[in-house]
């Protein structure tokens, strides 16, 4: 396991003096003889001391080796807008640049390994997401539409038994404090415009056929990010169905 030094800088007072004049953003490892860390774009980099290249200029085949097939690693297709997956896969490929500078070759090779095989799976599952990207979108606009005609039902809903019960029991404070009857046919105006928003709007409809398209394909999506046997065609399925009940339409798009 590397250990990182431990100031602020990640180094301490005796590898500050010599290493002090780099900047990172992570440090892999540091020694007298060699640093390797991350700077501030998340690149892999590394540095050595002219006394260390001499000494393993011999080593400096197999290093090449190392060194080459990290580069080519690194500069692979990948997506860098996940900064806490790069942050892991660099962090793997620089761990792999330390312990071929130690002289562990071997280790090298198999970290190197490890960090191919993430990054293969990572681009794997950011293929798969994106291929569903649309799907998520209209997935969570369905989740919203639902919670804001759900909260127009309950506003509405509620307005209208306020009114209504107040038209109907005629309480005699609201008379005194308005000053005047006139209330009452106001109260009764609005009752009715609301009922009659209730009925027109049916927003407690239009908030369950929301619910139940946003359930089914949030479901759908959930199995096809869990489970690689679940292809896009199953989402695509789902997304027509939902919008088969959103628009109360049958299989061959046929009003009903």
């Amino acid at each position: 396991m590397f250990r990182l030094f431990g100031d602020r800088d990640g180094l301490s007072p005796h590898l500050r003096e010599k290493w002090g004049y780099v900047r990172f953003h992570h440090l892999i490892l540091a020694t007298d003889d060699f640093i390797v860390f991350l700077d501030n774009s998340l690149d892999v980099d590394w540095k050595s001391s002219p006394g260390w290249d001499e000494a393993h200029r011999n080593q400096r085949r197999q290093l090449d080796e190392i060194l080459n097939r990290a580069a080519q690693l690194e500069a692979g297709d990948w997506d860098r807008s996940d900064v806490e997956r790069t942050l892991s896969l660099k962090r793997q490929i620089g761990e792999a640049i330390a312990r071929g500078l130690g002289g562990n070759i071997a280790q090298a090779k198999q970290m190197l390994d490890t960090a191919e095989e993430y990054r293969d799976n990572a681009i794997l599952d950011f293929k798969r997401s994106r291929a569903i990207r649309g799907q998520v979108k209209i997935k969570d606009e369905w989740e919203s539409y639902y919670k804001r005609w759900t909260a127009i039902h309950y506003t509405i809903g509620i307005g209208a038994v306020i009114l209504s019960t107040l038209v109907a029991s005629k309480p005699t404070w609201i008379g005194s404090a308005l000053g005047s009857g006139e209330w009452l046919g106001i109260f009764a105006w609005l009752a009715a415009v609301f009922t009659g928003l209730l009925t027109f709007l049916s927003p407690e409809k239009k908030a369950s056929k929301y619910s139940r398209a946003w359930s089914s394909l949030n479901s759908e999506i959930t199995r096809y990010n869990a489970d690689e046997s679940y292809t896009v065609n199953d989402v695509l399925e789902a997304y027509n169905k939902g919008q088969n009940v959103i628009f109360e339409t049958s299989d061959t798009g046929r009003r009903r």
